[in-house]
């Protein structure tokens, strides 16, 4: 079927080609209806794994992100699925409102607003925990905890001879499991790109979605020799690191346009130092100072609160850089309490 899933993959770059679609307006003699033709992009360069990164992280409760997925990535090969693999015309079209365009080739799919809303609903009831069940299977891998998971959600045992699983014998036997993968080799005509062509001379193509993130993580473990997933410490989303030095952090923009790499570390040590014990106590003291230095008359009070502000600064920062010991700023602060006998 031309509407499978395709994607190319540049070994070499370690970068995954994959076709997605965008509406755009096509105009019709109808009666107040608004008509989408469905064309395919012109497929952009992404890190080897991003689709499968992509998918991991797409949380399924917030309906919106769900089906911005879908629309882009899944829509027309799930709407063959639909019609048992077999679109009912090679261009979906109401007939009463229009004759089929002169202009459009085969397996051009243009859909009416009603149409299209009506066939994400399908789709969403047909495949919604199919596809949820095969995020929670990736997930698992990603964990390197997928023998639990098979035994519990799966109700069978993974073919792992050690006992500790790993990335090459979770992958391996998920390969087992393609169906309908094919390999192809017009490259040029499928994603219009005569360069590309030259670069990749095949691609990957299916109809079933785990075929294509199945080839992903083959070829991330046959040719990433650093190959890992981990869950960023600061975002909480699944990366792959681009490298086999240890990182904590994904490198997806967090906020003001930095990256969780580039403000993780920070922020991290900063929620760290919000649950310290003594540094609540100095700040719980800073404000008992403050509050009684604005009603209070009496000099000594005032002193003791200007002191405290000028030498907890050092106090503080030394603290935290581990130049004094918990025990010596702890003496301090005691030092600063009022005496009110």
């Amino acid at each position: 079927m031309e509407n499978y899933l395709k994607i190319a993959i540049d070994t070499d770059k370690l970068e995954e080609y994959f076709i997605t679609y965008t509406q755009k307006p096509y105009i019709l003699n109808n009666k107040g209806k608004n008509f989408f033709h469905f064309e395919a992009d012109k497929p952009i360069s992404k890190p080897l794994g991003s689709l499968f990164v992509e998918f991991i992280n797409l949380d399924f409760k917030n309906n919106d992100t769900f089906k911005d997925f879908v629309m882009k990535y899944l829509f027309i090969p799930l709407l063959q699925e639909l019609f048992s693999n077999s679109l009912p015309k090679s261009v979906f079209y109401e007939k009463k409102y229009y004759k089929e365009p002169s202009d459009l080739q085969l397996f051009t799919v243009i859909l009416s607003t009603d149409e299209i809303e009506e066939y994400y609903n399908k789709i969403y009831k047909n495949f919604f925990n199919e596809l949820k069940l095969l995020q929670n299977e990736y997930l698992a891998i990603a964990n390197l905890n997928h023998k639990n998971y098979a035994l519990e959600a799966l109700g069978s045992t993974v073919t792992l001879n050690n006992k500790n699983e790993n990335y090459y014998g979770l992958i391996n036997g998920l390969c087992l499991s393609i169906e309908n993968l094919k390999i192809n080799f017009d490259t040029e005509n499928t994603f219009n790109n005569r360069k590309l062509a030259g670069l990749i001379p095949f691609y990957f193509s299916s109809s079933k979605f785990e075929d294509i993130i199945i080839i992903i993580l083959k070829e991330l473990l046959t040719y990433k020799s650093s190959f890992r997933i981990q869950r960023c410490q600061n975002c909480g989303k699944y990366f792959i690191p681009k490298t086999a030095h240890p990182t904590l952090f994904c490198d997806e923009i967090y906020q003001n346009n930095s990256t969780c790499k580039q403000i993780g570390s920070e922020l991290r040590h900063q929620k760290t130092l919000e649950k310290d014990s003594i540094l609540q106590e100095y700040r719980k003291r800073y404000q008992n100072l403050a509050s009684e230095a604005s009603k209070s008359d009496n000099p000594i009070i005032k002193q003791m609160y200007e002191d405290y502000k000028k030498e907890g600064l050092i106090m503080r920062k030394n603290y935290i850089k581990n130049k004094i010991t918990e025990e010596k700023f702890k003496k301090w602060i005691n030092k600063f309490y009022i005496d009110k006998t």
